[in-house]
């Protein structure tokens, strides 16, 4: 039935034979020609690597939930019920899955031993540091995943508020902190952006998260689909979200606390470009260098060549592509 179609090396020879270079890149990259010069401007000669980086399969990465016990321990647990399992490269509480065991149907996972989470997303609680008993506002929480780590990190101290629009989300969020054992958790729905109970808490957080909606190219890997549907008019309205989730953020951040600006994307107008426009309206933030907060909690040297953001690509670490910067007020 497939006698009328292309070999491999005759689709190879008809993508070398597209004279423009962004034409050729949308087409090897199975992106909208206006992304891949989107892409082409953002990684230049890297651009063909970092699209084909994101349709390779993703790695199953488990997270540990430090509240049950230590990843040795649960790497021991998982391989007692015949899951055997890899230690992850740059994040301490992270296994990769060997096999197409489901996870999901264990013991270790009814009993709240982990969850599923990328690397890249686990570094995220790292990156947010929170201090000894401290407060941390999640303002984008989804179902909880960031909010989970933290609670694990903070072994249950301190307050982490995790706030998200959708109840559904937050409903689903409740469950998984009862079978992870969390109990410094707050789930909250946001009813708008007035919403007095954030505000509040916001005003007294050490730690703001923005995991903020974004285009989500740095996942495509896990939805392929997502390479054709989004539009140029949908990442312009997610930048201005973006930006309005920012400047809130920003408006009730207390002198000394720290605002953790987070995206799953990999184009800079979602990324630096957001932080030095925020900068440029608030001049009491400061970038604070990552390098220097993740310290060896990493096992491996992740983040751009100034040690200022975390930048990762499936191609260069294995992990989703993904984002994060610290600001810190001074005064």
């Amino acid at each position: 039935w497939s006698a009328g179609l292309p070999t491999r090396g005759e689709l190879l020879e008809a993508l070398d034979a597209i004279d423009d270079p962004v034409e050729q890149l949308a087409a090897r990259g199975a992106v909208p020609a206006w992304l891949a010069a989107r892409f082409q401007d953002a990684y230049g000669a890297a651009a063909a690597a970092v699209l084909e980086g994101l349709g390779a399969p993703p790695p199953r990465t488990l997270r540990c939930n430090l509240l049950r016990g230590a990843r040795d321990a649960l790497r021991d647990v998982l391989a007692r019920e015949g899951l055997e399992t890899t230690l992850g490269v740059h994040a301490a509480t992270a296994l990769h899955c060997v096999g197409d065991e489901d996870v999901f149907a264990t013991a270790a996972y009814r009993d709240g031993w982990f969850e599923q989470q990328d690397e890249a997303s686990q570094l995220a609680a790292l990156a947010v540091a929170p201090p000894p008993k401290g407060r941390v506002l999640d303002l984008c929480a989804g179902s909880g995943g960031k909010a989970l780590a933290l609670a694990a990190a903070m072994q249950n101290r301190g307050v982490v508020m995790a706030a998200d629009v959708h109840e559904g989300r937050i409903r689903e969020l409740r469950a998984r902190l009862a079978r992870a054992g969390a109990d410094n958790v707050q789930p909250h729905v946001i009813i708008d952006e007035a919403d007095s109970e954030v505000s509040g808490f916001a005003a007294r957080s050490d730690r703001i998260l923005v995991d903020a909606p974004c285009s989500g190219t740095g996942s495509w890997r896990r939805r392929p689909q997502a390479r054709t549907n989004i539009t140029a008019a949908d990442l312009d309205k997610l930048q201005q979200t973006q930006r309005g989730l920012l400047a809130r953020a920003a408006a009730s951040l207390k002198p000394g606390a720290r605002l953790v600006y987070a995206t799953c994307s990999l184009l800079p107008e979602e990324n630096e470009r957001q932080v030095d426009w925020l900068v440029g309206q608030r001049s009491s933030l400061k970038v604070m260098r990552l390098a220097e907060i993740l310290g060896a909690a990493v096992a491996a040297p992740v983040s751009d060549e100034s040690g200022t953001y975390l930048k990762l690509r499936p191609d260069l670490h294995g992990c989703d592509g993904f984002f994060l910067a610290v600001l810190r007020r001074s005064r």
